[in-house]
């Protein structure tokens, strides 16, 4: 597969080179006749202005941003309820069979550090459920046990949130990709019709010629150029 390439290698952000491309056309169609005269058709010109206004429509990651950020603030408070309720569970169980005992130890944080650890706070997780479902019940505290569905609920949302953050950073990555292969293509065919521009008043109209030198600023001027002898 090739390299995808960033628009801004060329020096131009998305952005740019929408309203670059933009300006660049209305030149191309102020001189259509002139490139006519060359060869190339204004189908050509209608096609370049076509993926421009399909660029536009393609939306920008800002709504990605905005969900990404609110799944992940989510998810961070979902964790910190279900590293409370582990820790209820371990006193729980500390007062039942004694402090640090083998069946706190199964599931209780070695650490304070360990509960910051999103995949060792869903392990302690289960394992609490684990052990209310391999433990009789008689031997269980009833607290302990009205615990576990509370526990198995918040797992469950931290899992399915994991699981839409997985999904939008796959859909951004393919819409990033999706940009820059569009804006490689517009950039292929601008230059490529710049340069073209470029050639026909080159030492007719410079600033014509200018019109068509790709940057981050395009003047526009209203010079009479002259005509291309046939």
């Amino acid at each position: 597969m090739n390299k995808l390439v960033k628009t801004e290698s060329y020096g131009l952000s998305f952005p740019t080179l929408v309203q670059v491309g933009g300006q660049m056309v209305d030149n191309m169609y102020r001189d259509k006749n002139e490139f006519e005269t060359i060869g190339v058709s204004v189908s050509r010109i209608d096609a370049l202005k076509e993926m421009l206004d399909d660029f536009r429509k393609i939306s920008t990651d800002e709504g990605f941003k905005f969900k990404l950020a609110e799944l992940s603030k989510s998810k961070a408070s979902l964790i910190a309820l279900l590293v409370n309720q582990i820790d209820t569970a371990t006193i729980i169980v500390d007062a039942a069979y004694g402090y640090k005992s083998n069946a706190s130890k199964n599931f209780g944080f070695a650490n304070s550090a360990d509960k910051k650890k999103q995949k060792l706070v869903l392990e302690r997780a289960y394992k609490a459920i684990s052990f209310a479902r391999e433990t009789t019940e008689l031997l269980l505290p009833a607290k302990f046990n009205e615990l576990i569905p509370a526990i198995e609920a918040t797992a469950a949302q931290i899992e399915a949130i994991e699981l839409q953050l997985s999904t939008l950073k796959t859909s951004r990555k393919n819409l990033s990709n999706r940009r820059i292969e569009t804006a490689n293509e517009i950039y292929k065919e601008l230059s490529a019709l710049c340069r073209l521009g470029k050639r026909i008043w080159m030492g007719r109209n410079i600033a014509y010629y200018e019109n068509y030198v790709i940057g981050t600023k395009q003047r526009k001027v209203n010079v009479e150029p002259k005509t291309l002898a046939a």
